[in-house]
């Protein structure tokens, strides 16, 4: 036989073999499992969706008058971050006009523009965004824009006013309807022209009596119903007469 297989049947030698071999087989089952000792990285790490999770609403009540103007403010949960938005308004012009878009107190700064769609059933659909290269810096609620409808002097009842195709930082909000009561237009009165009996003063109440004096009355003498000489100095003495009597009246 050769030395190699001799040494393969020397009993001793298989032994001093063996024992490292179980040695390192025990080694080898208290090492720690990889899986338990490696943290997770789907719990580890923070979760996208929070981050996303926008709501855009407009208020869910309040109240206006006929004929007058009302503005709906467009907001949202957290506008941190926000700066470029688009949505669309859908609102029924039969009940309420469209005015204007204006910036808030959190959106100075930003260029708005805004276009205005048919819908359907006779209703309008105003698109509005605004963008700024300055974003909100502001954590929590802030309010994007001002919107200003005027309602109609006819107009009554509860108006809806739907959001409608977010955009931009706001695209994957969720959006809550808004809704406008619109009551009776205020009646303003109108005081009367007429004053009170008690404030005229009793002086124009009456109206003074003016007395007339009565002038001298001068009796024709018969001559005036003759003719010739007689008659015409019968008629200066009626002259005379009547000189002297108003003579005598401007004197008193």
């Amino acid at each position: 036989m050769s030395r190699a297989f001799s040494a393969l049947l020397n009993l001793g030698l298989v032994s001093a073999m063996l024992v490292p071999a179980a040695a390192y087989a025990q080694t080898a089952s208290s090492l720690p499992s990889s899986t338990s000792s490696v943290p997770s990285s789907v719990s580890s790490l923070p979760s996208d969706t929070a981050a996303t999770a926008l709501t855009v609403s407009l208020p869910a009540s309040m109240t206006a008058q006929a004929g007058s103007q009302f503005v709906l403010p467009l907001t949202v949960s957290e506008g941190k971050g926000i700066g470029s938005f688009a949505i669309s308004v859908i609102y029924d012009p039969s009940k309420v006009t469209y005015v204007k878009t204006e910036a808030s107190t959190d959106t100075q700064g930003f260029k708005f523009v805004d276009g205005e769609l048919d819908a359907d059933g006779g209703l309008k659909e105003r698109i509005i965004g605004g963008s700024s290269a300055t974003k909100i810096d502001k954590s929590g609620q802030a309010v994007l824009a001002q919107i200003t409808f005027t309602a109609h002097s006819t107009a009554s009842g509860d108006l809806t006013f739907k959001l409608n195709n977010p955009l931009d930082d706001i695209s994957t909000a969720t959006l809550q309807n808004g809704t406008v009561t619109i009551g009776a237009a205020a009646v303003s009165s109108t005081p009367s022209s007429s004053a009170p009996a008690s404030s005229v003063p009793s002086s124009l109440s009456s109206t003074p009596e003016i007395s007339s004096t009565a002038a001298p009355t001068v009796a024709a003498p018969d001559a005036l119903n003759q003719t010739g000489p007689g008659a015409t100095l019968a008629l200066l003495a009626v002259a005379l007469a009547l000189s002297f009597a108003l003579h005598r009246r401007r004197a008193a």
